[in-house]
């Protein structure tokens, strides 16, 4: 049996965007390939937590899984070097930097240079090594570790390179870096994030989830995603203070699993999601804010998503990162106010599918929501512009731009 492509990487149910991500790609290519074989070398998760995920239309039968690696185990590495010598591969895919080691200081750097203990089988049996990067640090801009760490991964990438690695970036403005800091042109591809359009969700569905929420009128204003101070969810809180005095029937959803690994390093007062909600009630805006902080099955994002009215991502970060939550978002063709960082000012034209605003200014997301809810028609036209886009992004699309990288 000759295998497509091995990925080395998290996978459903693991609750991680890399995870979601990795099984689109998977399942679009099967479906595009029935005559190759796929096999996917995952990490253990909790299987209780996101049970609700785990269907009979998650695997093809030229997918085969095996969850191999659990963190911090070096034993894991063995087998897999031990699964390449013993199969015929074509292609390995690591998601990079895989977060194989967690949970030390020295972890994140034992991620980057991982991959480095594959070259050897790789060069011996002819395997392409494909690099799969969704987050790059932009250079000088923040403290001298991150700087270390972003030239130690630029260097990492062109030693890969070196021995015939293809690098490809979900994000147009990460890619545009790399190839500007030397990397190959050939070499160093961009393939946008996969979109999954055309999704239907039934009216009564949406209406029960207003009803749910207690917003029968008025407008649904929401975010949703991983709880982590560096969404900025506060600055979207303080907006919402002036936005309700124009527009009372206004609700905020915040919605998504509670995750910020470095807050339970620190005092409970001092944790991000017990601040958000002692700002709330410092505001007078208990009756205003909805938390839904718990992971959220996709029919439960779908409802949400289809229930709103306006969709605000406030990063502030610099990391050139892409973002799964934005590509599940223009699925929906949502009318949607993004900060400008990232991934988000390769994908959100201000004024043409949506408002970008700056990171961290508050008074400027404060006027573009209101310019959003005093207007349906600029509404209408983002979100008319919005599944234009994405219907060039849809999986099946994005599968076709892979699997001319694996061949």
């Amino acid at each position: 049996m000759v295998i497509k492509v091995v990925f080395l990487s998290h996978y459903k149910p693991c609750a991680s965007g890399y995870a979601d991500y990795v099984f689109h790609l998977v399942n679009s290519l099967a479906e595009l390939c029935p005559e190759h074989v796929f096999v996917v070398l995952g990490c253990e998760c909790n299987i209780r937590r996101m049970e609700v995920e785990i269907n009979a239309k998650m695997k093809k039968k030229n997918v085969l899984i095996n969850r191999i690696f659990k963190p911090n185990q070096l034993f894991p590495i063995i087998k897999i070097i031990n699964f390449l010598a013993k199969n015929s591969v074509n292609n390995l895919y690591i998601h990079y930097p895989l977060e194989f080691f967690r949970g030390f200081i020295f972890a994140p750097l034992l991620n980057l240079i991982l991959p480095l203990i594959f070259l050897p089988i790789l060069l011996v049996k002819n395997i392409r090594l494909i690099i799969n990067i969704d987050s790059v640090h932009k250079p000088n801009q923040r403290g001298l570790r991150e700087r270390v760490f972003f030239l130690l991964q630029l260097a990492i990438l062109r030693l890969l390179q070196l021995a015939g690695a293809v690098i490809v970036c979900w994000n147009i403005v990460a890619w545009k870096l790399l190839v500007s800091m030397g990397l190959s042109n050939k070499l160093t591809k961009y393939i946008p994030h996969g979109v999954p359009y055309g999704i239907s969700i039934a009216q009564d569905k949406v209406s029960e989830i207003r009803t749910r929420l207690g917003v029968n009128r008025g407008s649904i204003i929401l975010y949703w995603g991983f709880i982590s101070r560096y969404k900025g969810i506060d600055h979207l809180i303080r907006a919402l203070k002036i936005v309700i005095s124009e527009f009372p029937d206004a609700k905020l959803v915040i919605a998504g699993d509670y995750f910020d690994p470095f807050d339970k390093y620190k005092p409970r007062k001092h944790r991000y999601l017990p601040y958000l909600r002692d700002l709330v009630k410092s505001l007078d805006l208990e009756e205003k804010v909805v938390f839904v902080t718990k992971y959220l099955a996709k029919d439960e994002v779908n409802s949400l998503l289809a229930s709103s009215d306006i969709v605000v991502l406030p990063y502030v970060t610099k990391n050139l990162s892409a973002s799964g939550v934005l590509a599940r978002v223009m699925g929906f063709g949502k009318p949607v106010i993004v900060t400008d960082c990232g991934w988000f000012t390769g994908y959100v034209f201000n004024g043409v599918n949506g408002i970008v605003v700056k990171e961290g200014d508050e008074g400027v997301l404060t006027k573009a929501i209101l310019q959003l809810l005093r207007d349906p028609q600029l509404k209408e036209k983002l979100m008319e512009n919005m599944r234009i886009l994405a219907n060039r992004f849809k999986w099946s699309s994005v599968a076709r731009r892979w699997l001319e990288v694996f061949q």
